[in-house]
């Protein structure tokens, strides 16, 4: 029972999730009774200015991870689409030699991501905090802190690479259990970190010590699942599989910023509402309902591998049911927990004291409805990204900018009921029903 447990991508999946989330949960009440108000205004603005340097990745492990399937299953080219993968020839032997080369591409791929997120870190990252670093008791250690931060996340990106080559070779659960350790260390770290007076630069000590230790041993991992010597034999770097991967990795990424811009869009536009409890209610909403959305998606993030390797075989009575598979419990999932959410939701805060509320009334019900069609469209796209076709950049990045703009169109006349309409409609005007169109003309093929 136990091994099966450990060895399931669904269970490890959620539990990484858990971990993830409850880092934040536990660490922030043990944050705001030992630092400082500046320290802990520093130490929140974390995730965001990490999330600047993020990115530059872009999703960009989930084409290296397509990559490795179909080299996995013997294909001796990268499809681009659909077609192409019907045509598709292999032999089901392992493609050692293209699998050598993708390893070496990858890691000139990743090695420039990496500094383009140093430059994003460095520009619009420091631009960002630079009145929060002002504001430090120690400016000097403020600096540091923001320096290693800068080392975390060069190394996070490039230990990405490995996380999509492990899962491409179907190795999901085995990853997550190491990262769902891996969180639990930070964890520890951190609050020993913060409770002996170390602040925010002993917690981004301890996020560094677990990326480099995770690094490592990825490596290690990777090459434990086949033999060393077949891959390194022709790990080379390959122009034509640089060209395959490039279309759909800048695709990807174009495609990350496009979401960045819808959903980290509203909240800097939010933040210029003048109700500061308006504000907090906001925010607080939307870390519940991402983490009701993330624990809900968990069962399309864990069937992707074996979705890619149905691709991969042009398996397409494999790839139906997996699809409405992970469909059902997404959603059941998601309908679950926003029940519990809009008739429990502020009850329970208030019974532990909570200094914010949720949105409550009509505008909760408008909310909890945009993201269920949010996670059905975004699990509907993550499935079909394993065509390695991505149709969703040019309506993200114009839904995105949309909303930014209408957003701050809106705002002064119907504050946080414009603002929540304009990402509402917009949505519904393509991203909510597109992927969803895609992925139903591959099941009627």
């Amino acid at each position: 029972m136990i091994k099966k447990t450990l060895n399931s991508p669904l269970i490890m999946t959620w539990l990484d999730m858990f971990v993830k989330f409850g880092m934040n949960i536990i660490l922030l009440p043990i944050a705001t009774i030992y630092l400082a108000p500046e320290e802990l205004a520093y130490y929140l603005f974390i995730g965001t200015l990490l999330g600047i340097a993020y990115l530059a990745e872009g999703g960009t492990n989930r084409v290296v991870l397509r990559a490795t399937s179909y080299f996995k299953e013997g294909s001796t080219v990268l499809p681009n689409n659909f077609e192409e993968i019907q045509e598709l020839k292999s032999d089901g032997k392992i493609n050692y030699k293209l699998l050598g080369q993708l390893v070496q591409t990858s890691f000139i791929i990743y090695f420039m991501l990496g500094i383009i997120s140093l430059v994003l870190f460095f520009t619009i990252g420091y631009f960002t905090s630079e009145n929060l670093i002002s504001k430090q008791p120690d400016i000097e250690e403020a600096y540091i802190t923001f320096g290693l931060l800068s080392v975390f996340a060069f190394l996070y990106i490039m230990q990405l690479r490995w996380v999509g080559l492990i899962q491409g070779l179907g190795h999901l659960a085995r990853q997550k259990r190491v990262e769902l350790v891996f969180g639990l260390v930070r964890i520890i770290l951190s609050i020993v970190a913060i409770v002996l007076g170390y602040g925010v630069l002993g917690v981004v000590v301890a996020m560094l010590l677990s990326v480099v230790v995770a690094h490592i041993l990825y490596k290690k991992m990777f090459y434990s699942y086949l033999p060393k010597e077949s891959i390194q034999e022709h790990q080379l770097f390959s122009k034509d599989i640089l060209q395959k991967l490039i279309p759909s990795a800048w695709k990807q990424s174009v495609l990350a910023w496009g979401s960045y811009l819808i959903y980290q869009g509203t909240v800097l536009l939010a933040a210029q509402l003048d109700d500061v409890k308006l504000i907090a209610s906001y925010l607080l909403t939307l870390q519940v309902l991402n983490l009701l959305i993330r624990v809900s998606n968990a069962p399309a993030y864990s069937y992707y591998p074996n979705i890619s390797k149905a691709m991969a075989k042009r398996d397409t009575s494999a790839f139906k049911s997996l699809l409405f598979r992970s469909l059902k419990i997404s959603l059941g999932l998601y309908i679950l927990g926003a029940i519990i959410i809009y008739f429990l939701g502020n009850q329970i805060l208030e019974l532990i004291g909570a200094n914010a509320l949720l949105i409550s009334g009509s505008l909760l019900v408008l909310m909890l409805f945009m993201y269920m069609l949010e996670l059905h469209h975004v699990t509907h796209a993550t499935i079909y990204t394993a065509t390695n076709h991505i149709p969703f950049v040019l309506p993200a990045l114009l839904s995105g900018i949309a909303i930014v703009v209408g957003g701050w169109l809106v705002i002064d006349d119907y504050g946080l009921w414009g603002i929540v309409l304009v990402q509402f409609f917009v949505q519904l005007s393509c991203n909510n029903w597109y992927p969803v169109w895609l992925n139903y003309k591959l099941v009627k093929r």
